[in-house]
């Protein structure tokens, strides 16, 4: 008999014993029956599923429109019909030309709370959960948010200089955006001096435009501030070459919400600061307060934001001092990079890279994902987000999409059917292993 023939022969015996143990492994779970006491549970909760087994609804309360009467006959026909409940939806319209849905009150003033409150009693009444996106349409944010809590960014402006010789002059402030994609900016500025009225220097460096010359003799990159008079004036002897002059200030991008209501538009907040997610939410928590009192075992379960897309934010006023406690080292020196240059040796530069992107992951999870859901147990509610994108090539979502999820009362996902975007828009199984985890 041949070496191949035995071989066959044998795997085929191994084989058989394996699945002859299987079958007796397998059978030996597949038999536990379930007692008496769990089959009545079972049969009595498919009967009536409890809440969290029913379906619920995204409910736009479209240009924050609403009515008392109608509020009640959909909750009574979603419980009619078995739903678990609603999320409540401020949002404006995306396509109404002929401007068919006027105006409703802006989402949290005096009206909209009344509106909220009618639905939360009668959700108190019919056993159903209701969920409140925190903003008009998306993403965080509102008429509320200070210019010092929207989202920023990092802006520079350039200056050219050929060395040696002798500079003294002062570096101009930053063009900050007008726009973010379609949206106009709502970067707020002071009418006397027509800068952001909230800013902050971050830097004021210099380096050769040479990349090669960067790698000379290690670092070369140039701290300005130490020569900045009083006055903002700088007085530098330009070394040999052609440097570049870099003033580096982190501004508001005035980057607005999405759709919101047309009453009801406001700034995006910056998702990377804690003060901005905690003011966020004192004032949400305080307003609901006003005609709820307590947030505590009512029919309102959680609040909702949606999917990330501050699309213009890479910044944080406090993100060096942040950097540094993290990292162990400045990132000062290293900014460069982020305009696309080298500093110092490749290792250094792609591990400032490394390490900027971890840390711009860290802030958004520990600053506005853990401390939403924080606050927000605290006053008896849970906190929900869609944190895991959509990310690239829709949106610049700059954080560890699992790792932000997990951070939640419940992670959520979305997916479309749209032509065109369906791949890209299947937000689903990354939510479904962030739960599993």
């Amino acid at each position: 008999m041949s070496y191949l023939l035995k071989f066959v022969k044998m795997k085929k015996r191994i084989t058989l014993t394996l699945f002859a143990a299987l079958l007796v492994i397998f059978p030996t779970v597949a038999q536990q029956k379930p007692t008496l006491r769990e089959e009545v549970v079972m049969k009595k909760e498919f009967k009536n599923p409890p809440i969290s087994a029913r379906p619920k609804a995204l409910w736009p309360w479209v240009n924050g429109n609403f009515s008392f009467s109608q509020i009640t006959f959909e909750m009574e026909q979603a419980k009619q019909k078995g739903m678990g409940g609603f999320d409540i939806w401020d949002v404006g319209t995306s396509v109404d030309e002929k401007k068919l849905v006027p105006p409703g009150p802006p989402f949290l003033g005096d009206v909209s709370l009344q509106g909220i409150k009618h639905a939360v009693e009668e959700g108190d009444r019919l056993g159903l959960e209701l969920g409140l996106i925190s903003s008009s349409s998306w993403n965080a944010g509102g008429s509320w948010v200070k210019p010092e809590h929207g989202a920023m960014g990092l802006f520079r402006s350039d200056t050219i200089v050929t060395g040696p010789a002798e500079f003294h002059a002062s570096i101009a402030f930053p063009e900050v955006l007008k726009k973010n994609d379609e949206h106009k900016s709502l970067t707020q500025l002071d009418a006397t001096t027509g800068l952001p009225v909230f800013y902050k220097e971050v830097a004021l460096l210099a380096h050769p435009i040479n990349p090669d010359s960067l790698l000379q003799g290690g670092n070369a990159v140039v701290d300005l501030k130490q020569y900045l008079n009083s006055a903002q004036i700088l007085k530098w002897n330009v070394p040999s070459g052609e440097w570049r002059i870099i003033r580096y200030v982190c501004a508001p991008t005035g980057q607005p919400l999405m759709i919101p209501s047309p009453k009801s538009n406001g700034l995006m907040l910056d998702h990377f600061s804690a003060e901005a997610q905690a003011a966020n939410l004192d004032y949400i928590f305080k307003r609901l307060k006003t005609v709820l009192g307590t947030l505590k075992n009512r029919s309102l379960k959680y609040l909702y934001e949606d999917s990330y897309e501050v699309n213009s934010a890479v910044w944080t006023p406090l993100l060096p001092e942040e950097f540094e406690k993290k990292m162990g080292y400045s990132l000062i020196e290293f900014l460069p990079v982020l305009d696309g240059f080298s500093v110092g040796s490749k290792e250094a530069t792609e591990r400032f890279l490394y390490d900027f992107t971890k840390l711009l992951s860290d802030l958004i999870i520990d600053n506005h994902y853990t401390i939403g859901r924080v606050l927000s147990e605290k006053e008896g509610l849970g906190f929900y987000a869609e944190a895991g994108g959509p990310g690239k090539p829709i949106h610049n979502v700059p954080f560890e999409d699992l790792k932000a999820l997990g951070s939640l009362t419940v992670p959520r996902g979305e997916f479309w059917n749209k032509h065109g975007q369906i791949d890209k828009l299947q937000i689903v199984k990354g939510i479904a292993s962030a739960a599993h985890i």
